[in-house]
């Protein structure tokens, strides 16, 4: 006779009913925790939670001004969801169906953005998913170059050019070289950081540039490497010896900008001044004593320490950060011996006097003076010749006078010692019933 087991079996028959059972309930169990369980938690020894969606990008990196073609995968849980979008500006681009449970978009690298830019994509709730986002960065390679120095004031000047440079690739090979008319390349360099070089070469704008090629395609930058040429302008370019104290003019040109500079006559400081921001400086000096010869006129930028504080604190004025670059230029300036002539008024009404000075000429010599007339007759001046003073100026100094009857128009004064001339323009104005033109019979009628 069976007794009834009521747990729904007896024996062994109800011993494996009450462990299948058992086993049920935990399944059941399991599957209500999987059911549950929320996104990213960690989860109990044992118990399955599905993959965190990644998005990748191929190629991660991207060379500025080289069209770029990225392809972003998202992993998807569960069935895809097509509405997974990537945000590029204000469209959303829909993701389209890949291979193994993903999704794909082909998208153009944005080229306005340098260094790492977060590509990220979202999406909404769906089978085996929640609502969220995954980002991947991805790198616009900018490249640039910058030299030190990037301008030097004197041609032909041999000068070390250091290259810095950014986003060019650590283990590629590197080639930097200045383009003149022939594009001759300044040399091959493996990759350092910095690279450097040695040149010299004349006046003008000359481009540095340093390529690489690389698994994005060519790297390129270039920079400018000016050869500026200092130069000093004068006006007048010869004073007279005899007009001293005289003004002459200064005008400076492709100096460093914002850089006091000073102006020196046969090495004595004469004046001082600023360039302005393009590097030019207009300036006025005065000659004065100075005997018959050639002088140099000079700008140079004023020497700075460089080494009486920090050697490389920007902040510190006396830094070699902040030496300003030496710059330099001269003329001649030509003090000459000549003789000077004068009429004051140089406008003189005929039948009125004019007051005549000169200086230069020999101490003690006798001056001849002229009129020289447009048609080139030669008339004397009244009160000629003057004999110059023994002074070392060898001065004339006397009044003479139109006569009523001379010729209107332009005339020219010229004096003479028989050693040095000089000359000056006269404009004669008609008098008072004065007839145009020369009388031949010297009558002048007068009211």
């Amino acid at each position: 006779m069976h007794t009834h087991d009521p747990a729904g079996g007896n024996g062994a028959s109800g011993e494996l009913m009450k462990r299948a059972r058992a086993t049920g309930i935990a399944l059941v169990a399991v599957l209500c925790v999987l059911a549950v369980a929320p996104a990213g938690a960690a989860a109990p020894p044992g118990i399955f939670v599905p993959p965190t969606p990644r998005l990748t990008l191929n190629p991660q990196e991207g060379i500025q001004g080289t069209p770029t073609s990225i392809t972003a995968t998202q992993t998807v849980v569960g069935p895809l969801n097509p509405e997974l979008t990537y945000p590029v500006g204000a469209t959303p681009r829909p993701m389209t169906p890949g291979s193994n449970n993903t999704a794909v978009l082909t998208f153009d690298a944005d080229d306005t953005t340098c260094g790492p830019t977060p590509v990220t994509v979202t999406w909404p709730a769906g089978p085996g998913a929640s609502a969220g986002s995954d980002s991947a960065p991805f790198t616009l390679l900018c490249p640039a170059i910058t030299l030190t120095p990037a301008a030097v004031y004197a041609p032909n000047q041999l000068t070390t050019v250091t290259v810095d440079y950014t986003d060019f690739e650590p283990n590629g090979d590197d080639f930097a070289k200045y383009l003149t008319g022939d594009g001759n390349p300044i040399g091959s360099y493996l990759f350092q950081q910095p690279i450097s070089f040695t040149v010299s070469i004349g006046c003008g704008q000359h481009i540095v540039e340093l390529t690489q090629k690389s698994q994005f395609g060519l790297l390129d930058a270039k920079a400018t490497y000016t050869v500026n040429c200092p130069t000093v302008t004068l006006n007048p370019t010869t004073v007279a010896r005899v007009t001293q104290p005289a003004p002459v003019d200064v005008e400076a040109d492709q100096f460093p900008p914002d850089a006091p500079v000073t102006v020196t006559l046969n090495g004595a400081v004469v004046g001082s001044g600023t360039t302005d921001d393009n590097g030019t400086l207009s300036t006025t000096i005065t000659t004065d004593e100075r005997r018959c010869s050639t002088y140099t006129i000079a700008v140079s930028t004023n020497a700075n320490a460089g080494n009486a504080g920090n050697a490389t604190d920007p902040a510190d004025p006396d830094s070699a950060a902040n030496a300003l670059p030496q710059a330099r230029a001269s003329a001649p300036l030509v003090v000459s011996c000549a003789a000077v002539i004068k009429a004051d008024p140089d406008v003189v009404q005929a039948g009125m006097t004019t007051h005549i000075t000169g200086a230069g000429f020999a101490p003690g010599s006798v001056v001849k003076l002229v009129w020289q007339l447009p048609d080139g007759t030669i008339e004397p001046v009244t009160g000629s010749p003057q004999k110059a003073t023994s002074s070392e100026t060898g001065s004339i100094d006397f009044f003479t006078l139109l006569q009523g009857q001379d010729e209107v128009g332009q005339r020219m004064l010229v004096a003479t010692d028989g050693q040095l001339t000089a000359s000056f323009k006269v404009f004669v104005e008609a008098g008072t019933m004065q007839p145009s033109g020369r009388s031949g019979l010297g009558i002048v009628i007068r009211r």
